[in-house]
């Protein structure tokens, strides 16, 4: 069996597909949180500096949330909602990132500098 040379633009090619899957790792925001704002029902209850390691609790709609702030990080340690996304979406770190507690009603922003600035998209 013959096997045909590579010709430039299979080079090409694999160049491009490799860049495609590292682009939106270089891209991506990597700007720390510097604090951590905590809404209920839309209104804001608390802002937390990110380096302050501490566990608290908020009272929600259906109860008590139980969050911890560690190493500049925040999560939901806690919650009664039902599904639990609010815990499986993790810790938190970057500036613009949030947690959402639907049926608590609580809203966990990550605040700080942002390279994106104040909108992420403008459509006419």
């Amino acid at each position: 069996m013959i096997v045909p040379k590579p010709k430039v633009g299979d080079f090409v090619i694999i160049a491009l597909v490799l860049l495609s899957g590292i682009l939106p790792w270089l891209t991506r925001s990597s700007h720390r949180a510097e604090s951590f704002s905590i809404y209920v029902n839309g209104k804001k209850i608390a802002q937390i500096p990110a380096e302050r390691d501490t566990v608290f609790s908020v009272n929600g709609a259906l109860g008590k949330v139980v969050l911890e702030v560690k190493g500049g990080r925040i999560r939901v340690v806690r919650s009664n909602c039902p599904e639990k996304i609010c815990i499986k979406t993790g810790y938190i770190s970057s500036a613009g990132q949030s947690i959402a507690c639907v049926p608590n009603r609580l809203i966990v922003v990550a605040e700080g500098k942002n390279s994106r600035g104040k909108y992420d998209a403008i459509l006419h």
